[in-house]
């Protein structure tokens, strides 16, 4: 059986059962450099991107995007490079799910192996594998994170009850449902913007003061983020 083949099975079991979570089905790629199968749902000012990537050996990659409607809107004026996608928080689930990580900032690895990969690379199970994977990166995970992260207040309050940055050793404290630190920082502010929190100068002062330490060479990431920040906190 082709690699397709088992992929196409495997999404049909899949499929139906994420999208009976009220997840719609918004992009299927089975051809080229990615395999993919993406889903969304738009729940009041908040959306949620879980997404799964295809990789070697029956392995996969999973990830959940939460985005918000006002941050979004932020950025979209903000960031005149367009270097940063408007998510405010990048969860890589077999991360997040990989037992040796405990706490908000935790961060020992993703998992190798993921649920049925030896299923999935030899074309065998595939209904119990779909289930499998539907279990532990959707069922399992995804209701934990939605109610964690599913509000500008819930947001604000993971990312800005303290600085994000560690002064004492210079170094970034990424949460597990950050991409990276600085894309973190950048959604702290956005956040705060949008909840009118009354720390965004000071939060905007610090992470600018951080960011200066940084060498900008090859980071459009770091030049576009001292762009930003004036702007958000005005």
């Amino acid at each position: 059986m082709s690699k397709k083949k088992i992929e196409e099975d495997f999404l049909g079991y899949l499929i139906p059962l994420i999208e009976k979570e009220g997840f719609l089905l918004v992009k299927k790629q089975l051809t080229g450099s990615e395999h993919l199968v993406v889903f969304e749902k738009q729940e009041g000012n908040v959306r949620y991107v879980w997404s799964l990537y295809f990789l070697k050996y029956g392995r996969v990659d999973v990830f959940f995007k939460v985005y918000f409607n006002e941050t979004t809107l932020l950025l979209k004026n903000s960031d005149t490079h367009k270097v940063f996608d408007s998510e405010i928080f990048l969860v890589d689930l077999r991360t997040y799910t990989n037992p040796a990580n405990k706490g908000d900032y935790s961060s020992e690895g993703s998992l190798y192996e993921t649920p049925h990969s030896n299923d999935l690379m030899n074309g065998i199970n595939i209904e119990d594998a779909a289930k499998g994977v539907f279990m532990a990166f959707f069922k399992m995970p995804i209701p934990k994170l939605t109610e964690r992260l599913g509000s500008l207040e819930k947001a604000d309050k993971l990312l800005n009850n303290e600085p994000t940055v560690e002064f004492n050793n210079k170094d970034f404290n990424v949460l597990i449902y950050s991409a990276t630190g600085v894309s973190q920082l950048l959604s702290s502010l956005l956040v705060a913007k949008a909840t009118n929190n009354p720390s965004l100068p000071i939060l905007g002062r610090i992470y600018m003061d951080f960011i200066n330490t940084i060498n900008p060479d090859g980071r459009p990431d770091i030049v576009a983020l001292k762009e930003i920040i004036p702007s958000l906190i005005v």
